[in-house]
C-alpha cells in the first residue's frame, strides 16, 4: 500500500459495503484525477470500468490496488479482504514492469556467467507463496489448469509472445488475489481461442464467488455475470450504476466520442509527392526456407514468403505462432535474421548494410517496442524521434520535420498530448503517439503489430481509417498483425497464415 494513501479498514460491514470512495481525489505524478469522487462497491457486485483513452481507468484500478496516492478524501476498506495486499492486479503496466525487471537482470546474468538463468512462469508463480500469498499447491494447479498455461511454465518469460505473457500475468494476478481480482484490459493481445478461454475462466471465477473488476474498451468483454458499470471521462466519474441502466446507447454515445468520420483520401504527407509507378511489382521482402529455433522450440521452419511493391499483408495465427518473430526478422530486431536467407529491398540481410540504413525505410508499432520505449520526454519529442529511429530524441529536428510532425499530431487528434510527458500518458495514448512516430517519415514499409491494442472505439476507427489511406499510397507497404478479423483494414491485399508450425500459408 502506498504510504500516502488515506485509507481505513472498517470491520463493521452492516451495509454490505466492500470498498467506498468518499470525496476522493487521486494524484498521478503532477496532476490530480478523479476529483471529488464518491463511489461504493458492495458485496455481491462485480464491476466493469469503461471510458476513452486517458479517462483514468487504470488510475482507478491502481487506487483499488493501493498504488495511487490519495490527496483528498478517503478510500474506506470495509472488509479485511479489501486491503491492498489482498488484491490481485494484472495490467499492461505489470507486463511492462516484468520485462523491465528481466532486462535489468541481464547485466547481473552476464557478469556472473549464468546467462541461461532466465525467469520462467513457474518461478513467477512461486513468488506468490514466497511473498506470503496463500494458495496451496492444489489451488495453484487449479488456476494454471483453468487458464490453460501448463505448457508455458518452463519456458523463459522473455521468449514468450505478448499474448502468452498476458495469460501468465493473469494467472499470477489470480493467485495473488484473496479479496478482489483487478484485470485491466486482460483480453488484449489474446487470440480468439484465448479470449474465449479467458472469458469462460472469468465467468467461472465470478460464479465461484471471486470478486472481479474489469477495465475494458470492448463491449464484447462484458460478460453477463458483471452486474455494475462505472464510466470515466476526462478524469472524472461520468456515470455509474447497474449495467442495464448504464449500458444504454445514449449513455455510451455520451461516454465515447464516436463522431469521427475518418480522414480524407489525400496523400498521407502533404509535403511528400510520390513518383512511384502503380505498376511497379519489384520484390521488397523475400524469405527463403526461413526457420527460427531456440531452446528446443521451433517457432516456424521452411517459411517462404515474398512481398512485392503494391502489396499490403495481414499476418495471422494463434498466440505463439511466430507473428511478432516474423516481423522482427524483417526489421532486423531478431538475431536469427542474420542466419537465414532474408532479402530486404534487394539486399540480403547481413550482407554489409547498416541496420540503421534499413530502419530509415521502416516504421514500426508493436507491443514490444512500446514496452521498451520508456523515456521521460514530451509526446511531441517521441514523434520527432521517428525521423532518427531513436528511443529518445538526441538530434535537433529541422523546421520541415517539426512541421510534418505537427501535421501528424493534428491529423491523429493528439494536439492535447504533445506537451505532456510521454511516460505519464495512458497505455492507449502512448500507442497513438507511437503510431504518429512510425508514420512521420513516410516509411516504405509500415509494420503494425496489433496497432489497435488498448485503444478505445473512437481511436480504433481513427487508426483503421488512417492505415487504410496509407496502404493505398504507392510509396508505403503495410504489414499488419491483428487477432480481430474485423480490424483488418480494407487496403490489405494478401494474407499470411502462421497457424501451421512448418510454414505460413499465402492466401
Amino acid at each position: 500500500m502506498n504510504s500516502s494513501e488515506r485509507t481505513n479498514t472498517v470491520p463493521d460491514n452492516s451495509e454490505g459495503l466492500f470498498i467506498s470512495f468518499e470525496n476522493v481525489t487521486l494524484r498521478v505524478r503532477d496532476r490530480q484525477i478523479l476529483a471529488n469522487t464518491f463511489w461504493e462497491i458492495k458485496e455481491g457486485q462485480s464491476w466493469v470500468v469503461l471510458g476513452p483513452n486517458g479517462s483514468g481507468k487504470s488510475t482507478l484500478m491502481r487506487a483499488l490496488a493501493g498504488e495511487t496516492p490519495v490527496v483528498k478524501g478517503n478510500i474506506q476498506r470495509h472488509h479485511p479482504l479489501a486491503a491492498p495486499d489482498c488484491m490481485g492486479y494484472g495490467s499492461f503496466e505489470t507486463h511492462r514492469q516484468l520485462i523491465a525487471r528481466e532486462q535489468a537482470a541481464d547485466a547481473a546474468r552476464y557478469f556472473s556467467g549464468d546467462i541461461e538463468s532466465f525467469l520462467t512462469p513457474k518461478g513467477l508463480m512461486e513468488t506468490v507463496e514466497n511473498n506470503g500469498g496463500e494458495p496451496a499447491g492444489s489451488a495453484k494447479n487449479a488456476v494454471i489448469s483453468l487458464l490453460g498455461i501448463d505448457c508455458l511454465l518452463d519456458r523463459p518469460v522473455r521468449f514468450l509472445s505478448t499474448g502468452e505473457i498476458r495469460r501468465i500475468l493473469i494467472a499470477w494476478a489470480v493467485l495473488r488475489s484473496k479479496g478482489m481480482l483487478l484485470l485491466d484490459e486482460p483480453f488484449e493481445g489474446l487470440d480468439r481461442t484465448g479470449r474465449k478461454h479467458l472469458g469462460e475462466s472469468i465467468g467461472h471465477l465470478l460464479k465461484s464467488g471471486v470478486r472481479v473488476m474489469l477495465a475494458t474498451h470492448r463491449m464484447e468483454n462484458l460478460l453477463p455475470a458483471f452486474t455494475h458499470v462505472i464510466g470515466l471521462k476526462a478524469g472524472r466519474a461520468f456515470c455509474s450504476g447497474p449495467r442495464d441502466q448504464v449500458l444504454t446507447p445514449e449513455s455510451l454515445e455520451r461516454l465515447y466520442d464516436l463522431t469521427f468520420d475518418g480522414p480524407d483520401n489525400k496523400a498521407t504527407d502533404p509535403a511528400a509527392e510520390s513518383n512511384e509507378s502503380d505498376t511497379d511489382s519489384s520484390v521488397i521482402i523475400e524469405m527463403k526456407n526461413v526457420g527460427v529455433y531456440y531452446q528446443g522450440l521451433t517457432v516456424f521452419k521452411n517459411l517462404n514468403w515474398t512481398v512485392r511493391k503494391g502489396e499490403n499483408w495481414s499476418i495471422t495465427g494463434p498466440n505463439g505462432s511466430g507473428k511478432t518473430t516474423l516481423l522482427q526478422m524483417v526489421t532486423g530486431d531478431h538475431p536469427q535474421a542474420y542466419a537465414n536467407q532474408i532479402y530486404l529491398f534487394g539486399k540480403r540481410r547481413g550482407s554489409g548494410e547498416s541496420i540503421w540504413d534499413i530502419k530509415q525505410r521502416l516504421g514500426v508499432v508493436s507491443s514490444e517496442f512500446q514496452v521498451n520505449y520508456r523515456k521521460p520526454i514530451s509526446a511531441f519529442d517521441v514523434v520527432l524521434s521517428g525521423f532518427f529511429d531513436s528511443v529518445g530524441l538526441y538530434c535537433r529536428a529541422d523546421s520541415g520535420q517539426v512541421t510534418t510532425a505537427q501535421a501528424w499530431i493534428k491529423r491523429l487528434d493528439l494536439s492535447h498530448l504533445k506537451a505532456k510527458r510521454y511516460d505519464l500518458l495512458s497505455f492507449g495514448e502512448r500507442r497513438m503517439i507511437l503510431l504518429a512516430r512510425a508514420v512521420v517519415k513516410n516509411p516504405e514499409i509500415l509494420v503494425l503489430d496489433e496497432p489497435c491494442q488498448g485503444l478505445d472505439p473512437a481511436n480504433r476507427r481513427r487508426i483503421l481509417c488512417l492505415v487504410d489511406v496509407i496502404g493505398r499510397q504507392p510509396h508505403t507497404q503495410v504489414l499488419y498483425v491483428s487477432h480481430h478479423p474485423e480490424e483488418i483494414p480494407a487496403c490489405i491485399t494478401h494474407h499470411l497464415d502462421l497457424t501451421t508450425k512448418d510454414r505460413g500459408e499465402n492466401v
